[in-house]
């Protein structure tokens, strides 16, 4: 089995990436994410229905379907609470 060295670029084994390259702690920079489905427009032209939310069991929440997958397959359903703004999503 071989490795790759991220401080020497070196593709070793991993006995002698051991022996050759001392470890060391790599810190990676976090990206930032758009909430796509928390973004307050897209929500606001939502229609109403009865779910039951699985964080606080409030009755009510929110619906949105988007296509997430090939054509001819069933869109995915995205709930978010009335009350507690939580989101969730159900594939059929």
């Amino acid at each position: 089995m071989s490795t790759f060295c991220f401080i020497c670029t070196l593709t070793v084994t991993i006995l002698l990436a051991r022996r050759l390259c001392p470890p060391q702690e790599i810190t990676f920079e976090k990206k930032e994410v758009d909430d796509v489905l928390g973004a307050e427009e897209i929500w606001a032209t939502a229609q109403k229905t009865q779910a039951s939310c699985p964080k606080c069991h409030h009755d009510e929440a929110y619906l949105k379907e988007f296509q997430t997958r090939s054509a001819d397959e069933p869109a995915t359903r995205f709930h978010r609470c009335v009350a507690c703004k939580h989101s969730w999503k159900e594939d059929f």
